[in-house]
């Protein structure tokens, strides 16, 4: 069971690091604009804090909930807000706005993500 739960959490974290590190859907059209986005300048440990707090906003936060890390200095960092809970399909889902910074380069963006019928969440259009 353990393990089951690990593999999905590592499924979670992994497709929402797709999308935060393509945050834009037009990526094929639009290669400069990532070379620009934070995230792509965190380090690995940095991008470790940035998904562990994407998985707990999207398994614990409410809608209105923050949650948020940054290095000591506060230079670098992300934080994220569930903008809106709803079901679709009969199946929860959470919409997101999450905020991220590398020193004086700043993004947000918004994703979707829902659950699945197993109980996994997965970023949704």
């Amino acid at each position: 069971m353990t393990r089951i739960r690990l593999v999905s959490e590592l499924s979670l974290a992994l497709c929402l690091a797709v999308l935060v590190l393509n945050a834009s859907p037009v990526k094929a059209a639009n290669q400069a604009f990532m070379a620009d986005s934070p995230v792509t300048r965190f380090t690995s440990a940095q991008k470790k804090q940035h998904q562990e707090m994407l998985i707990d906003l999207v398994k614990n936060a409410a809608e209105g909930e923050k949650r948020n890390w940054q290095t000591d200095d506060g230079r670098t960092g992300g934080e994220g807000t569930v903008t809106r809970t709803y079901e679709r399909n009969g199946l929860p889902c959470k919409d997101l706005s999450v905020r991220t910074w590398f020193r004086t380069m700043k993004a947000t963006n918004d994703y979707r993500a829902c659950q699945t019928k197993e109980g996994q969440w997965m970023p949704s259009n």
